[in-house]
């Protein structure tokens, strides 16, 4: 017994709607993962430009650690002296970071910054 497929006049162009189903499905997607991409690439940026602007402000200033970062892409958020460290906050895009940075003698050392993308728990 063969089993043959009748098609009807109503079946025609059913793929249509089901291929631009597709295409933007794929179109979100692409979407999705350009701002994932972003987002990242933003949170290294902030840290980078925080553990740069920590060091210059605790060797040259605030006015040097604005510099610094203005240069790297970030808008300083924050500064705060604690002693002899300097805590700079900074901002690029939607992300922010922290970094701490003191001297030890003469030389300048960073103590860590952390991207503050999600709130602390």
């Amino acid at each position: 017994m063969t089993s043959t497929s009748i098609r009807t006049e109503s079946d025609r162009g059913q793929a249509t709607p089901l291929l631009i189903g597709v295409i933007a499905m794929m179109v979100v997607l692409v979407f999705a993962v350009a701002h994932l991409g972003r987002t990242v690439a933003d949170s290294a940026r902030a840290r980078a430009a925080a553990d740069a602007a920590a060091l210059s402000g605790v060797v040259d200033g605030d006015a040097a650690a604005r510099s610094i970062a203005a240069k790297n892409g970030a808008v300083v958020t924050s500064i705060e002296r604690i002693g002899s460290d300097v805590v700079v906050e900074v901002r690029v895009g939607s992300s922010l970071a922290r970094a701490r940075a003191t001297l030890n003698g003469d030389r300048a050392t960073t103590l860590g910054s952390r991207g503050l993308d999600r709130p602390p728990r």
